[in-house]
């Protein structure tokens, strides 16, 4: 992933090339979706059992802050590559969420995913990537981000919203 400033502000990048992690797919013609790469300041193995504690905690040990989806069960598609869902809080839309873990030297991890809505959507309040933020985020990155077993430590290197998506991470602590 090489990355180049984008004119949506300096802490967004653009993804060269982003077609090397590939989306899940939507039967939209037109979606919100967004890429994201993080550094994570751990294994790959605690990072993996992090997000599992949180998918699996939902509503008794975690609750997903950004307005209270639910995530699905993670499904391991071999090769460091997992998928799930998540449906909003309302109830009313699901993206579909790919994403790969690939153990880096010193004791960290690289994530690399893609969310993407299954409807006709345009703007989409940064969902997408909150979607994946809350998955990964600690209270180093926000006081405010709940975690269960591990507190995450990460840093973003790129990530490539579609025209319209947010990448507020502001946006994704609300209930």
């Amino acid at each position: 992933w090489a990355c180049a400033p984008s004119a949506l502000g300096p802490r967004v990048v653009r993804v060269e090339g982003a077609g090397d992690f590939p989306c899940p797919g939507s039967p939209a013609a037109v979606h919100a979706s967004c890429r994201l790469a993080r550094e994570l300041h751990a294994p790959c193995a605690r990072v993996l059992e992090e997000i599992r504690a949180r998918i699996d905690g939902q509503y008794d040990a975690w609750h997903d802050p950004h307005n209270n989806g639910t995530y699905s069960k993670l499904e391991d598609l071999g090769n460091g590559q997992f998928a799930f869902s998540r449906l909003t809080g309302r109830r009313i839309f699901t993206d579909l969420i790919r994403f790969s873990l690939s153990e880096e030297q010193g004791d960290k991890c690289i994530y690399r995913g893609c969310s993407e809505s299954q409807v006709t959507s345009v703007m989409d309040f940064s969902t997408n990537y909150c979607t994946q933020y809350n998955l990964l985020c600690g209270p180093s990155s926000d006081p405010a981000c709940p975690y269960v077993k591990h507190a995450l430590r990460s840093t973003e290197v790129a990530v490539d919203p579609s025209a319209g998506a947010g990448t507020d991470d502001k946006a994704c602590l609300t209930v």
